[in-house]
């Protein structure tokens, strides 16, 4: 089977859509199907055939710090903007017809659907619950993709989560604590969006991921450095420009290094959607340094309700909070005892080997 996945990568290799889109090649490419991704070359994939992509352009002024919905945030990503779908549609068509898919994966890549339907070929998207959360939004967020949907004579639509219902199957990752869904919606559900590790003995490390903090490098390098310098564990942290250093106990690193999460004592995370699963699938608690995105906000709000994290809203971020507040996830076993509960529940649904069924 060929199969082609059209990921949003907004930043190379650091992404929620990066990885997922690396799980899915390596699981098919094992299974013996023929691969094939449509992104930036910056994400070096391996094993697969690369296909280009559209280059997404942010309208002016256009700012992701206080988007409540999907569309607002696609908008201010510039991937929903006239030019954008068209151009990325003309990419995945050539990629199509070269390519000759027999299925499409899409992770935020409208163009991915619109292409599958002019070329008639089976696609499926990946969803979240946040996607469907009844948000307001200004109409003219839709305005450029509807003026491209007339281009390649598409249906109108007033909603993102519309276009998804077209595609053959929708999927999500998580469980219905963390990602719940009506049976209208018609979402396939799927515990791991990796495959299913062996079950890590918990040591003493602590990992921090912090790709979409909008603080400065320096901020966030004295931050980690004074809150964690001299602590009685090993601390790996990355964020985005951060270089490659040690100091003590404190391994900077220029990229992050996720096959380190297994058996670590807690993550700090930006609300990444593939951490803030995986941690959950491994029973790791987790703190979240929260924006105002639909996703970020929504998956810090998810941890709070259900007891296995704490957050901090990033504007509050200084040192000070930043220990206090891991402080308090690490001093009340509730956290790590309700991550541990969900991860029984995660194994339930099994991971991305149920994928294979369904092609």
């Amino acid at each position: 089977m060929k199969i082609l996945i059209t990921p949003l990568i907004t930043s190379p290799k650091a992404d929620a859509s990066y990885y997922v889109t690396r799980s899915l090649a390596d699981l098919f490419t094992q299974e013996g199907h023929a691969c094939a991704v449509s992104a930036s070359a910056d994400n070096q994939f391996h094993n697969v055939s690369l296909y280009p992509c559209g280059l997404l352009k942010r309208p002016l002024f256009a700012s992701t710090s206080k988007v409540r919905s999907y569309e607002e945030w696609m908008h201010a990503k510039g991937a929903i903007s006239k030019e954008y779908i068209i151009d990325d549609t003309e990419a995945i068509l050539e990629a199509i017809d070269q390519f000759r898919p027999d299925l499409i994966i899409t992770l935020d890549r409208i163009a991915g659907v619109v292409a599958a339907r002019i070329r008639n070929v089976r696609c499926w998207a990946v969803v979240n619950n946040a996607m469907y959360r009844n948000n307001s939004f200004p109409s003219s967020v839709m305005q450029g993709l509807n003026q491209a949907l007339s281009y390649f004579r598409q249906e109108q639509e007033f909603q993102l989560r519309s276009i998804y219902a077209r595609c053959e199957r929708r999927i999500s990752f998580g469980i219905t604590l963390t990602q719940p869904f009506t049976a209208e919606q018609n979402v396939t559900r799927i515990g791991m969006a990796t495959i299913q590790p062996a079950k890590a003995v918990r040591t003493n490390r602590l990992i921090v991921c912090l790709n979409d903090v909008r603080l400065t490098n320096r901020t966030l390098y004295r931050a980690v450095r004074d809150a964690f310098l001299g602590a009685p564990y090993a601390v790996y942290a990355w964020y985005k420009g951060c270089k490659s250093m040690k100091e003590k106990n404190i391994q900077f690193m220029s990229s992050a290094k996720l096959d380190m999460l297994p058996g670590s004592i807690a993550v700090i995370h930006d609300g990444n959607d593939f951490i803030f699963h995986q941690a959950l699938a491994m029973g790791i608690p987790q703190m979240i340094i929260t924006g105002h995105e639909y996703l970020r906000s929504y998956n810090a709000q998810t941890a709070v309700r259900q007891n296995f994290g704490v957050v901090l809203n990033e504007e509050n971020l200084s040192m000070s909070s930043l220990y206090e507040t891991y402080r308090k996830l690490m001093s009340d076993d509730r956290y790590y005892d309700t991550a541990q509960w969900l991860m029984t529940k995660y194994e339930k649904e099994g991971d991305l080997n149920t994928l294979l069924k369904y092609l």
